[in-house]
């Protein structure tokens, strides 16, 4: 799938909204609704999706994917990932789109010709990462 600014820009929007609604103002809130897919509201094929993953030196990240599928079992695109490490005290934040983004590396294509992109951070609490995505919405609007 093709990932356009106005795409990107409507995810990222999308992901702050749920948090928000759902409460999560802060990692310590977030890492208690591990393994849940939050529907997001008038798009029914996508969800964010909170869960732990492998990460650096034995580590496990809280992974915050918003994932666009097509049906419940056949995901078609993570289009942002968040993966926040409160061990190692970073998060790296992976984006997908048909454009490159100012401060981020790209570090692959896919096989739509989408750039994959990605940032660390040297923070890992929720509250100093809104900011950070609410970039990506200015960004693209």
């Amino acid at each position: 799938m093709k990932i356009s600014r106005e795409k990107l820009g409507q995810v990222a929007s999308d992901l702050l909204r749920i948090l928000d609604r759902e409460g999560f103002r802060n990692t310590k809130r977030i890492k208690r609704s591990v393994e849940q897919a939050i529907p997001v509201t008038g798009r029914e094929q996508d969800s964010v999706v909170i869960g732990w993953r492998p990460s650096n030196h034995g580590t496990l990240a809280l992974d915050v994917s918003y994932v666009i599928q097509n049906g419940p079992e056949e995901i078609i695109d993570i289009p942002l990932d968040v993966k926040i490490n409160p061990e190692l005290h970073y998060t790296t934040i992976i984006l997908k789109s048909d454009f490159r983004i100012p401060s981020y590396d790209n570090f692959e294509h896919d096989s739509f010709g989408n750039f994959i992109q990605s940032k660390t951070l040297e923070i890992y609490k929720w509250g100093d990462l809104r900011p950070e995505i609410a970039s990506i919405c200015l960004l693209c609007c």
